[in-house]
């Protein structure tokens, strides 16, 4: 595995006469981070990534099978071995991306026929069949529903969170359109941060390499850590 950053000066950028990738227009970031890799028309995805821009700088870190290209135009890309071996008991800082879905069965128990729903979507349709003197307030559901789909799925990723120690920074939807299909998909996305216990590290170390949750070709999954 590989730990890649791959970064350019917006600046440098535009006097080039190069447009950067606009924030939030995740099919683009999609294209561009397949082609950091040297073609090949039967690969599979094997990557995960996570864009921060930071001080002036458009900035994607890359988690990868393949080893990327070392050069790239004018983006300077930092490339090391990704060998993480963490130990039962380690607490980390971590910063995370997802796509949280719930999978039904609109035709009832049984059925063949799923559906995934928005996990703050579907909690919003829920609350609104609460009396009204009952309900939550959005940033209420927003805050409740995102840890417990992260508190559902931490046992089996190999790591343990508890509400004082996650932080849920936000919510987003994105419309993605490719140029060969003019349906638009929506997406919704909630960010993360906080600290972790590792409670398997075997687990855990495929959840670093593998990601967690949908939507991992753009830009969702990937547990960025550091120690505390």
């Amino acid at each position: 595995m590989y730990f890649s950053r791959i970064r350019r000066p917006i600046s440098s950028a535009l006097s080039e006469g190069n447009l950067p990738i606009q924030a939030g227009n995740i099919y683009e970031e999609h294209k561009f981070i397949w082609g950091l890799f040297p073609f090949d028309k039967e690969a599979e995805r094997d990557f995960l990534y996570r864009r921060f821009d930071a001080e002036g700088f458009q900035q994607f870190f890359v988690v990868s099978n393949r080893k990327p290209l070392e050069s790239l135009n004018s983006w300077e890309i930092a490339i090391k071995s990704y060998k993480p071996k963490i130990v039962i008991g380690t607490q980390l800082h971590f910063n995370l991306r997802v796509n949280p879905v719930v999978t039904k069965m609109p035709e009832g128990p049984g059925s063949k026929k799923r559906k995934r729903e928005d996990v703050y979507m579907d909690a919003l349709a829920k609350n609104k069949t609460v009396p009204e003197a009952e309900r939550s307030t959005n940033a209420e559901i927003l805050q409740a529903c995102a840890f417990q789909w992260l508190s559902e799925r931490s046992e089996q990723n190999g790591f343990a969170v508890s509400k004082g120690s996650v932080i849920v920074e936000g919510y987003q939807r994105f419309e993605i359109t490719t140029k060969k299909d003019t349906n638009k998909i929506t997406m919704g996305v909630i960010d993360y941060s906080g600290i972790l216990t590792v409670t398997d590290s075997g687990l855990f170390n495929r959840t670093l390499c593998q990601g967690l949750g949908k939507s991992k070709s753009f830009g969702c999954g990937l547990m960025m850590i550091k120690k505390v």
